[in-house]
């Protein structure tokens, strides 16, 4: 077998892994997550409800209030990568959600190149190309701090904890490990919004962004 094959015979068993100790247990890790009952639900409902108040204050934000650039905004506000952010809740393996949130990215991605491309002439008798403008990690987080704003996900911090702290560390690698410490900054910008300060990272001039406690 090649590299690639072994690599995904590997992740296959690590799924199959996942999939035998997660489903069995899934009830108990929900109920400590703060999903079920018992000690500490009222204090965990009410950080919730805290955190889903601030969220609705950021989703009602333009993007431009998130300091993304004009060359970057999305006619459509970004609605496709929204509409698989909300079908996330439809999934219950943290590996399963982890795939929609890269599927968030780049479906990120790609709508910015659909509505942002230039067309640009390549050489003799070539055909037009859309060129997208490029789009660094600076210009990804408010967009991502936008779609998860807006998004309608049941519990955006259940959903942190199941895809950073249960999924199998093996599976935490390249672009999943990335795009989760990406929903980590967004919901550390979210849980820190005061409705007033643009606080993504530009504006101090830090890059840095606010660390929830949830």
């Amino acid at each position: 077998p090649t590299d690639d094959e072994w690599a995904l015979t590997r992740r296959a068993a690590l799924y199959k892994l996942e999939r035998r100790t997660f489903i069995p247990l899934q009830e108990i890790i929900y109920q400590l997550l703060g999903a079920g009952t018992g000690p500490g639900r009222g204090q965990r409902q009410e950080e919730e409800e805290r955190f889903e108040r601030l969220r609705a204050l950021v989703a009602a934000q333009p993007q431009s209030f998130l300091e993304i650039q004009p060359s970057h905004q999305s006619p459509s506000e970004w609605k496709s990568a929204i509409a698989l952010f909300d079908s996330m809740d439809n999934y219950s393996l943290p590996s399963e959600k982890a795939a929609v949130l890269v599927e968030v990215a780049r479906c990120i991605y790609e709508t910015h190149g659909r509505e942002h491309g230039a067309d640009a002439v390549g050489g003799s008798g070539a055909s037009p190309q859309k060129q997208p403008t490029p789009m660094a990690a600076a210009d990804f987080l408010p967009i991502f701090i936008f779609v998860l704003a807006r998004c309608h996900l049941r519990s955006v911090i259940v959903t942190r904890h199941l895809v950073s702290e249960t999924m199998i560390t093996a599976l935490m690698i390249g672009e999943t490990g990335y795009y989760a410490t990406m929903l980590e900054a967004a919901i550390g910008y979210i849980a820190a919004f005061d409705g007033a300060a643009k606080a993504v990272g530009r504006s101090s001039g830090s890059g840095s962004t606010a660390t929830s406690s949830f």
